[in-house]
């Protein structure tokens, strides 16, 4: 069995990228970023999960935690909430 990859249109995108951020500065750079970190986050709390009966105040599900962070020029998407790196990564004391 033979798994062939392509990514030459990855290549073609990233030059196209770098070719439109030529001549931004920082602050347009990161706006833009923030715009398709809000998108990524907002896909992201879309997607199905499974749900329990616990509907009351104070007990939220974990995809609804999902948020943007702004880290220099750029954005990360990740866990909103404490708990979303413990059940990643682990508790430890």
């Amino acid at each position: 069995m033979a798994i062939y990859t392509d990514y030459g249109g990855f290549d073609q995108l990233e030059n196209q990228l770098e070719d439109m951020m030529k001549g931004m500065d920082d602050e347009t750079i990161s706006d833009t970023l923030k715009i398709g970190a809000d998108e990524f986050r907002d896909d992201l709390l879309k997607l199905p999960s499974p749900r329990s009966r616990i509907n009351t105040a104070g007990h939220t599900h974990l995809l609804d935690t999902f948020a943007t962070k702004r880290e220099g020029t750029g954005w990360l998407v990740g866990w909103g909430r404490y708990y979303g790196p413990i059940i990643e990564h682990g508790w430890t004391d």
